[in-house]
């Protein structure tokens, strides 16, 4: 497989890697390197053959995606919500 920027893809799609497809859409879920956004998160199954579940968040930039992974890890680990911005 080719790779760009440290995400593996094929040879036609350098810095694509198929991850599946969204069993409700059918739509392709892919993981990218660089700016190829908007991103929908993404919640995986309780065993690895479980479908993803789309959450309904969807950024427009990283950073901003890092930090709502952030607020709902932190919230399903303690039971509090971290109310900051």
């Amino acid at each position: 497989e080719a790779q760009a920027n440290g995400v593996e893809g094929s040879a036609d799609r350098p810095g694509v890697k198929v991850l599946g497809e969204d069993p409700t859409t059918g739509e392709e879920i892919s993981l990218r390197d660089g700016r190829f956004g908007p991103w929908k998160l993404a919640q995986l199954g309780r065993r690895p053959q479980d479908p993803m579940t789309l959450t309904g968040h969807v950024f427009s930039d990283r950073t901003e995606a890092e930090w709502i992974v952030f607020k709902l890890r932190w919230q399903r680990l303690t039971g509090q919500e971290l109310p900051l911005e």
